[in-house]
């Protein structure tokens, strides 16, 4: 079984620190939470999504090679 450098793993675990950044700001200010901490925080949860799917077909792309 060959080594899998795992490219998008790195930018997954950034956008979820991110996320989370975002929501711990948010829950620090409620009930008064501005929209522009909801908004940086849905961002960034779709930016990890999307980092998470390419980290996804890295992986399947990686399995389908070494069949």
């Amino acid at each position: 079984m060959r080594k899998v450098r795992l490219v998008h793993l790195p930018e997954v675990a950034n956008a979820l620190r991110e996320a989370s950044d975002a929501l711990l700001s948010m829950e620090a200010r409620s009930p008064t939470a501005r929209v522009a901490d909801a908004r940086a925080a849905g961002m960034a949860l779709a930016k990890a999504a999307v980092a998470m799917r390419h980290h996804v077909d890295e992986l399947e792309s990686w399995l389908s090679q070494d069949t």
